[in-house]
């Protein structure tokens, strides 16, 4: 009886699955809207089952497709495989609802079961392409980032120059399915060819870019729904970014704390960050941690093409007492080469301000160091060590002017008090090349006045310590003073 009770059940939880048992299923677009399996209901697939079905798409048309999998005992193998129009396949494990989106010529999903036990349910519309408005239409001149709060194609252009599209980081979950309705197309169009979507550029850390005998023309479609998430992609020329076989950017939230790989092993690797809204949003920012192999050079400043002055060099492998590293400003490059690594980067103030141990060092560059400005400004600040011992901040001023209305503050708390205030502007210089400040909470604040005219900006070398004198300090100050002395003038 109860081996009967057994069969009957295994019986009725298969019994609603489809037959395959020519291993495809041509879908029929013309009902606008498909079920599978038809009665609607997420079942439990027989092991083994083997089945490609295949999502037909007229010209001028999408698919949406809503996607459900869940697998009691899964696998090194996705039991669902997604194939878009580009050929290009996604391994689905486990989606709840999840959504991805086809255009013309259509695609397929190959299910494979195996013995995972697997649940699986798609629910597929066809839609028309939005009208393109004849008002969307964009000429591109230097590089800008777009949110994804637009209902109709946006066209791009150029007459002579090569266009490049690439995707701003996300992990967010929303994001990364709306990213597969962001399709770029080589031409004034969504009639041209299609290079690929945002999910694509986002997974492999490239670059789409256009191609043309003449005028250069970058067609943006997004199919989801409008203003529904706070992905950005980011248009520009293709010949600031040729050079990078990689290139990711992170655009800081308020607060984030996240890890990038970069993978430097066939050509240079690129992150750029910028704060959140991009114009106008300044904030202390930086790298906790690397690992890995590989040379990092950072930037405090957005020079592209042409990337000059970094403020500091690491050996992915032996980062030292190095890190944290601060940068302040609208963001920031790191750039690898011959390597593979991991960075971890954050805006956390409080985290990147945190001295773990004695030897720390590391750098202070105003926004924009390294390129001529008129404003240079930075405020950044530094934690003694959690030790009887008492801390002393070593600092060498690298490349301080003062010109104007340009000042220096220096900050120094003990138990929350303050007990020093130093400032030092053209009337009163610095004292010397190096200054030494006890206490458990170092700020320094650099302001330049914008009436002036252009400099190179600020860099202050610091090292905490629990040593009054310190040489291997003073012999790398006087090493970089040369260096960027000689740079500058």
């Amino acid at each position: 009886m109860k081996l009967f009770l057994l069969f009957s059940l295994v019986f009725l939880a298969y019994a609603e699955v489809p037959d395959c048992s020519n291993g495809i299923i041509k879908v029929d677009h013309t009902k606008t809207r498909v079920v599978f399996p038809s009665d609607g209901n997420l079942q439990i697939f027989p092991d083994n089952y083997v089945c490609q079905l295949q999502i037909p798409v007229p010209f001028g048309c999408f698919a949406s497709l809503k996607i459900d999998v869940n697998s009691a005992n899964p696998g090194k193998n996705a039991p669902v495989q997604v194939i878009d129009q580009t050929n290009q396949t996604e391994n689905v494990f486990h989606a709840e609802s999840e959504q991805f989106y086809l255009i013309s010529k259509g695609g397929s999903i190959n299910l494979s079961t195996g013995d995972s036990k697997t649940q699986f349910r798609v629910i597929i519309n066809w839609e028309q392409y939005p009208p393109t408005s004849p008002f969307n239409y964009h000429n591109i001149q230097t590089t800008n980032m777009f949110d994804l709060y637009f209902d109709t194609p946006i066209v791009y252009s150029q007459s002579d120059a090569e266009i490049v599209t690439y995707i701003a980081h996300t992990t967010d979950s929303k994001a990364l399915q709306d990213l597969r309705g962001l399709i770029f197309f080589n031409g004034p169009d969504c009639n041209s060819t299609i290079l690929g979507t945002g999910r694509q550029l986002l997974d492999r850390k490239t670059q789409f870019v256009t191609s043309a005998s003449y005028n250069h023309y970058l067609t943006v479609l997004f199919l989801g729904k409008d203003g529904s998430t706070n992905t950005r992609f980011m248009i520009g020329l293709y010949e600031t970014t040729k050079d990078f076989v990689e290139l990711q950017t992170v655009i800081y939230p308020e607060t984030w704390t996240g890890q990038l790989s970069m993978d430097a092993s066939n050509g240079k690797s690129l992150i750029q960050t910028w704060a959140q809204g991009f114009q106008g949003h300044s904030m202390t920012h930086g790298v906790l941690n690397i690992t890995g192999t590989g040379n990092l050079e950072v930037y405090a400043n957005q020079s592209l093409p042409n990337l000059a002055n970094p403020i500091v060099f690491y050996d992915a492998s032996n980062t030292m007492n190095q890190l944290p590293q601060q940068l302040y400003g609208d963001g920031s490059y790191y750039l690898l080469t011959g390597g593979k690594s991991t960075i971890t980067l954050s805006n956390v103030h409080t985290l990147l301000e945190k001295t773990s141990d004695f030897g720390r060092t590391g750098y202070f560059a105003s926004e924009n160091f390294g390129t001529p400005d008129i404003e240079h400004y930075f405020q950044f600040g530094l934690t003694g060590v959690d030790s009887p011992t008492p801390t002393i901040f070593h600092l060498d001023f690298i490349n301080v002017p003062f010109k104007k209305h340009d000042h220096l503050k220096i900050i120094v708390f003990v138990n929350g008090i303050q007990v020093s205030h130093r400032v030092y502007n053209r009337t009163n210089p610095l004292p010397g090349r190096s200054l030494e400040v006890s206490g458990d909470y170092c700020r320094v604040k650099y302001s330049s006045d914008f009436r002036a005219e252009n400099n190179n900006g600020s860099l202050i070398h610091y090292k905490v310590t629990q040593n009054s004198k310190i040489g291997f300090s003073g012999v790398f100050s006087f090493i970089f003073v040369l260096l960027y002395l000689f740079a500058f003038h």
